[in-house]
């Protein structure tokens, strides 16, 4: 009997504990697991294994796994909707395009970046245009920001030499990520990653909505010390001093029970000064992230990395 058939046959006990082993044991091997249980963890709120399960997903091409994902956009929880946009992206399902529209305006920021991201892959850069001219501002900015960050020179947009310098290795590390989780990035990686990121949230909404989606607050502050952008770092360490630590090392899904107790104006009180002191030109950013990038070879190992 394989490891991944023995966990298989744990997983399907009537002990919780047993079965919660199991599932400790089956997720370093997700790759191989049958869809049917993928999704059964993806639904199951016992387990806080849906990060996990949302990166198996990414490269999976089950014929029945789009019309599982589409059912999924209308899941209660936003992780789940939010793993379903990303994963119909990466099949190019553009027949989900209309269910996934409304979810630009979700209550949840990472539900919306999400979309956002994969309405700008499934879509041409004339479509695009169009398309944003019948949005609201807010999520016209958004679509165009989840193009430039992943396609610089699309959408009709001219850009500087350093963002397209930058959004091609962030393309790369961004793949890297999601296939083996963001522990694959080394320091220097990290540096140009996380920033980037998390400046597109910070732009994109505030700070309030960083923690929907993520608690690595602390590593984004030291990311941006190793940039120079000391006014971000602050606003990164201001973000995460408004959080208690015991809710920060529950993982983001706590986090975000946590902070549902706060009516939306009081949120945005609570994370006012972070927001104003983040730098609010991304030009700046760009500029530093481009000269880390060409200090550390990042272009040329994202170079290497495509041809391999």
């Amino acid at each position: 009997m394989s490891k991944i058939d023995f966990w298989l046959r744990l997983y399907r006990s009537n002990n919780p504990i047993v079965c919660k082993r199991a599932v400790e044991g089956l997720t370093p091997h997700l790759e191989q697991v049958p869809l049917e249980i993928l999704l059964e963890l993806l639904d199951d709120p016992r387990f806080d294994v849906r990060g996990d399960v949302g990166r198996a997903l990414y490269g999976r091409r089950d014929e029945c796994l789009a019309g599982e994902m589409r059912r999924r956009l209308s899941a209660e929880n936003p992780t789940v909707r939010s793993i379903a946009c990303g994963v119909l992206g990466k099949l190019r399902c553009t027949d989900a395009l209309r269910e996934i529209l409304p979810l630009l305006s979700d209550e949840c920021g990472l539900v919306r970046r999400s979309a956002a991201f994969t309405v700008s892959t499934l879509i041409g850069s004339d479509e695009l245009q169009e398309l944003t001219t019948t949005l609201p501002e807010t999520e016209a900015d958004l679509l165009g920001w989840a193009r430039r960050s992943t396609e610089p020179t699309s959408a009709g947009v001219t850009c500087s030499e350093d963002e397209v310098l930058v959004s091609q290795v962030l393309g790369g590390l961004s793949e890297r990520a999601q296939r083996h989780g963001i522990q694959s990035l080394s320091e220097p990686e990290l540096t140009v990653f996380l920033p980037h990121w998390a400046a597109g949230i910070a732009g994109n909404g505030g700070f309030e909505y960083f923690f929907e989606g993520a608690t690595a607050i602390w590593e984004v502050a030291a990311a941006f010390e190793r940039l120079g952008l000391s006014d971000a770092a602050r606003a990164c360490r201001l973000a995460g001093e408004q959080v208690p630590s015991t809710v920060l090392s529950g993982g983001y899904e706590r986090c975000r029970d946590w902070m549902d107790n706060f009516p939306d104006q009081q949120l945005e009180r609570m994370f006012e000064r972070a927001n104003n002191l983040f730098p609010g030109e991304p030009d700046e950013i760009n500029a530093k992230l481009a000269t880390y990038v060409r200090k550390h070879g990042l272009a040329d190992q994202h170079h290497e990395n495509t041809v391999d």
